[in-house]
């Protein structure tokens, strides 16, 4: 019987993020036999916890979610010191069930909240880390920014030291995460965004009844940090292969980054709106 424990920041929460976590938590619930969630909540959903237990209504039977009220405050700088003490909760958390259900993998999404996992030994050794970003480029905030680029650096390094592993979601995010933070961790495991396939067949299903004619304007959008390993470089080819099918393409996007000029002068080139 495989045992699963998961830390996760916004299991049940409403937003995006929210909708990520559960669904890697579903496929999960797939294949071992249970799957343990310690998450944080907000105070805000705490304050629609009809619209939270019906989220969690719709979770495996061999799901188990504990939730932790915890403020999730603006600034990176002081979420990432509440991030940490929260991991020494988690910790204790999970020494406690680890005793009766002797866990055979333990995830965590952030690695501010594996922290003091990596202080013992008989965790860590079975811990992969979910590193989803550089935390840095996280905030717009000119002090915050600068306070993060030395804590999640130190943070970033110790974890891929002394965890089992880290999780990314592309090839690009690795390279950019060995060369920024001058670390090679022992083990590299790759989760590739995923997409909900019950959603997508409403699309489909919609776009067939709409009937699209081929003077259609369709859009392509995003909405993020506009960094080459989060794929926006692939927006204008998106849209010129749209177009080579017949429709008329646009680009979306809100965002800033490094890669918004090269994308502006794609767009330029290709003449895409």
């Amino acid at each position: 019987m495989i045992r699963v424990c998961t830390i996760l920041p916004c299991y049940a929460s409403l937003a995006g993020d929210g909708t990520n976590e559960r669904q890697f938590i579903s496929a999960l619930a797939r294949y071992v036999e249970e799957v343990y969630v310690i998450s944080l909540i907000s105070i805000t959903d705490c304050a629609r916890m009809r619209r939270v237990n019906e989220i969690l209504s719709k979770r495996g039977n061999n799901v188990r979610v504990l939730l932790v009220p915890f403020p999730f405050l603006p600034l990176q700088f002081l979420l990432t010191l509440l991030m940490l003490i929260y991991s020494i909760a988690a910790l204790l958390i999970v020494l406690l069930l680890d005793r009766r259900k002797n866990f055979h993998a333990i995830y965590i999404r952030d690695a501010r909240l594996a922290m003091s996992f990596a202080l013992c030994k008989s965790l860590s050794k079975r811990a992969i880390v979910k590193i989803p970003c550089f935390l840095e480029e996280e905030t717009f905030n000119d002090v915050d920014k600068f306070l993060m680029k030395k804590v999640a650096s130190i943070i970033d390094r110790y974890i891929s030291l002394k965890m089992f592993g880290i999780v990314v979601h592309n090839e690009e995010f690795v390279k950019s995460f060995m060369f920024t933070r001058s670390t090679m961790p022992y083990n590299i495991f790759m989760i590739y965004p995923g997409i909900c396939l019950r959603m997508l067949r409403k699309i489909k299903e919609a776009c067939r009844k709409e009937r699209f004619s081929q003077k259609s304007t369709l859009t392509a959008g995003f909405m993020g940090l506009l960094e080459k390993w989060q794929g926006v470089d692939i927006l204008p080819e998106i849209a010129i292969e749209l177009r080579k099918m017949g429709y008329t393409p646009r680009i979306f996007i809100i965002g800033d980054g490094p890669e918004k000029r090269k994308i502006e002068l794609k767009c330029k080139q290709w003449n895409i709106d």
